[in-house]
């Protein structure tokens, strides 16, 4: 072959390999985009999800009524930057006009609160939602304070009254975010789920911050000029036998003698008072409809018969509970039995009792209040979307009929 041709031959060979590794390192430069930009993709929307899927996908699951506490508590306590589930401020399950409200409100109420339970999960399971209607409410209404019926601090109560959870449950969704929650004390009672941490830490909160009122594990208080009496008091004692108890706790506390000495104080507050009214708050229901009720039936029973006599004996009027977490309100013996336990997530209904006045299985809570001729108090049922779905007028103690009305 001549030298020309064989250099000519060695030129082509030279450039068509050029030509090919070329081709290549574009093949290899265009994939490797594609990997980055479907990556890039993947990333954003598993940020895009984590911000806002851990309400959204406890939202549809409400809806279609299917593994709603799995969707629930998927990031309870988490905080992870980027991967996995960030909880921020704005992190609902609905929509909200926080600028209306058909909440009913009066100038001559001499006596307003909210009450709420079962709500401390990091701002998760609508729980903000909840504290975003409680605000516009409390916008309107100006309530004297928010009673809590137990289980503060999911799943497992606080350490200290410096747990990171204070902030991350109470302060970050119900105080700082809202201008009209900043000044109104919350009234606290112990929860089982609390017992599971340290009970003395929710009483060292109420000395550090003012707005956190918890002087003991029980305790007593007149309100509307000492019309009415208002008992805050510890049913877990009350509610589980003692093989349970020792399964939930440590404590000293949850014994038989502290149970009897409760119930004799009870006894002697109640007698010793001359008011009109008589409210009671504890955190487990005398009457409940979700699906728990199978489960601790027999609990209930014995709550029953360890407080219901001394209800009826001293003619108390109402009693708010929690621990079920729904939306209910059952009258039996001339009592009505109000169950706000659905701060956060929700139980569903598995039963109607005959006590049952009205029952829902939604985030909500309820608002409770008295008119200055101290004859009638309205209890509102206001759910996550800020409706009023039941509405209740208590008569005076001496004519105890309720009149319930769905709206």
């Amino acid at each position: 072959m001549p030298l020309e041709l064989a250099a000519d031959v060695f030129e082509e060979l030279s450039a068509r390999h050029q030509r090919d590794s070329i081709y290549a390192n574009r093949r290899i430069l265009c994939l490797a985009a594609a990997s980055i930009l479907v990556t890039v993709f993947v990333i954003i929307a598993a940020i895009d999800s984590s911000r806002t899927s851990s309400a959204r996908r406890y939202a549809n699951a409400i809806n279609w009524k299917s593994n709603a506490a799995l969707h629930c508590d998927d990031t309870l306590g988490k905080r992870r930057l980027w991967f996995g589930n960030i909880v921020e401020f704005g992190d609902f399950c609905v929509p909200h006009n926080l600028s209306n409200s058909k909440i009913r409100t009066d100038e001559d109420q001499v006596l307003k609160f909210i009450v709420i339970g079962d709500w401390g999960r990091d701002g998760m399971c609508c729980q903000r939602d909840v504290a975003a209607e409680m605000a516009v409410a409390a916008s309107r209404i100006h309530p004297q304070f928010v009673v809590s019926v137990g289980d503060n601090f999911y799943n497992s109560g606080i350490k200290s009254s410096k747990d990171d959870q204070v902030d991350r449950s109470w302060r970050d969704v119900y105080i700082k975010p809202y201008k009209s929650l900043q000044d109104v004390r919350w009234k606290p009672i112990l929860g089982n789920h609390d017992y599971a941490g340290n009970v003395e830490a929710l009483i060292d909160l109420g000395k550090e911050d003012s707005l956190w009122h918890m002087p003991s594990k029980y305790y007593f208080e007149t309100a509307a000029g000492g019309d009415v009496f208002m008992a805050y008091i510890d049913t877990t004692v009350m509610y589980y036998t003692q093989q349970e108890l020792l399964a939930l706790s440590n404590s000293d506390e949850l014994s038989t003698s502290y149970r009897d000495k409760q119930v004799a104080v009870i006894k002697k507050e109640l007698a010793e008072s001359t008011a009109k009214w008589k409210i009671i708050f504890g955190h487990h229901p005398f009457f409940a409809s979700d699906e728990h009720t199978f489960d601790e039936e027999h609990n209930r029973r014995q709550l029953q018969t360890t407080l219901m006599h001394v209800f009826k004996e001293h003619n108390v009027s109402i009693y708010f509970g929690g621990h079920s977490h729904t939306l209910e309100h059952h009258h039996s013996d001339g009592i009505d039995f109000f169950v706000s336990g659905a701060g956060s997530k929700i139980s569903q209904i598995h039963r109607n009792l005959p006590t049952a006045m009205f029952v829902m299985d939604r985030q909500g809570y309820m608002i409770a209040s008295m008119d200055d001729t101290k004859e009638h108090l309205r209890v509102q049922v206001i759910d996550m979307r800020g409706n009023i779905i039941y509405t209740v007028l208590r008569d005076d103690p001496q004519f105890p009929m309720s009149k319930g009305i769905e709206s």
